[in-house]
């Protein structure tokens, strides 16, 4: 049973609802609006204690800033997700709810951030991120019993824009190593085996098989500091073909197995910024002039793409690209990847068309 009452504040009335906690204690919540709120509200809270799921609003009394500091001590991620994470809440999340209370999140508040946000001209990615870390902050605070359910998983975004990628062919790959004046080999490397910048730039010799034609992936290096761990925290087992094996011996010659492989002339951890500045830009630029169908807006990672393209024209089926490139599942490659597996079923289509008119012709 609960009790409710009206009372005065400087903002106006207010109702409040004076109720027993599972344990027979005596509280009060305050600030409805009306009495039909109040009796909303308790209605979820009478449901909640039978079923064991209570938790007492006092329990939300502690600022969203507070859970994030805790939630942040309880992550096992790669240097490079902490960063991204870290910048996301100080940009995004905390000027609207580091002082909030964890207990005052709610859904509505949520959506009208998340609109705020749209209007402003905040990417989509970015809004990704940004509710993302938030879910995550408020699925810790769930888990500790702070609240009872998270007011920001279900949170509709907007859908991204169609990106389109660039994927270079064999040819375009050969040309862009020919006009590289630092880094073909390296370059080349990354065309044919899908490894993240961090990833190839953290191998060392030990982790190469040369016999067996195959890389052991499991650490990474982000603004030159290892980070111990890959993107996805796992490790994975690459294939290396074999015209890539005599320039990379040459680039271990001399080296111990703990030595990285692809350095800069001093002898340090390659950078990617300081690469595509010094190198890589100015080779795609003429790579450009030659061929008009190179795209001259060529990242590093899309190297990456186009690994996934190449092993794609070769036969490779989603389960191998997967594998190849690191991501979490098959169903996540298919999802980035899904424009180079649409030729696949229609090629499936003409292999049964074929199949079948040759058996109704033999008939």
């Amino acid at each position: 049973m609960a009790t409710y009452k009206r009372y005065e504040t400087k903002a106006g009335k207010k109702w409040l609802v004076q109720y027993r906690t599972p344990d027979h204690r005596p509280t009060t919540k305050r600030g409805f609006a009306n009495k039909r709120d109040a009796e909303r509200w308790f209605a979820t809270i009478e449901v909640d204690m039978m079923k064991g799921a209570y938790v007492a609003p006092s329990r939300g009394l502690v600022s969203v800033q507070a859970v994030y500091d805790e939630w942040l001590t309880t992550l096992v991620v790669s240097a490079n997700t902490l960063a991204t994470r870290k910048s996301t809440w100080a940009n995004h999340v905390e000027p609207r709810w580091a002082s909030t209370n964890i207990g005052d999140v709610t859904v509505a508040a949520v959506e009208t951030w998340v609109q705020k946000m749209r209007s402003a001209g905040v990417g989509v990615p970015t809004m990704e991120n940004a509710v993302g870390v938030l879910r995550m902050v408020c699925k810790h605070a769930v888990k500790t019993r702070r609240i009872i359910a998270n007011p920001a998983e279900d949170i509709s975004l907007p859908k991204r824009a169609h990106t389109t990628r660039n994927y270079l062919t064999h040819d375009q790959v050969a040309l862009l190593v020919e006009e590289l004046t630092e880094g073909a080999t390296m370059v080349r490397f990354l065309a044919y085996t899908g490894l993240r910048w961090g990833e190839m730039a953290g191998l060392r010799v030990g982790d190469f098989n040369m016999l067996r034609r195959t890389i052991d992936v499991h650490t990474s290096i982000t603004d030159g500091e290892e980070t111990g761990m890959t993107k996805n925290g796992g490790r994975r087992t690459v294939p290396l073909p074999k015209f890539l094996t005599d320039d990379v011996s040459k680039l271990m010659a001399g080296k111990g197995r703990d030595s990285l492989v692809f350095t800069t002339s001093e002898g340090t951890a390659m950078d990617n910024d300081n690469y595509r500045k010094r190198a890589f830009a100015a080779a795609v630029k003429r790579c450009g002039s030659q061929d008009l169908t190179f795209p001259t807006k060529l990242t590093l990672h899309d190297l990456r793409h186009t690994a996934a393209s190449l092993a794609v024209s070769v036969g490779a089926n989603p389960l191998v690209v997967q594998r190849m490139l690191g991501h979490k599942s098959a169903a996540m490659t298919l999802d980035v990847y899904s424009d180079l597996f649409d030729t696949d079923l229609h090629a499936v289509a003409d292999a049964l068309d074929a199949v079948v008119s040759r058996r109704v012709s033999g008939e």
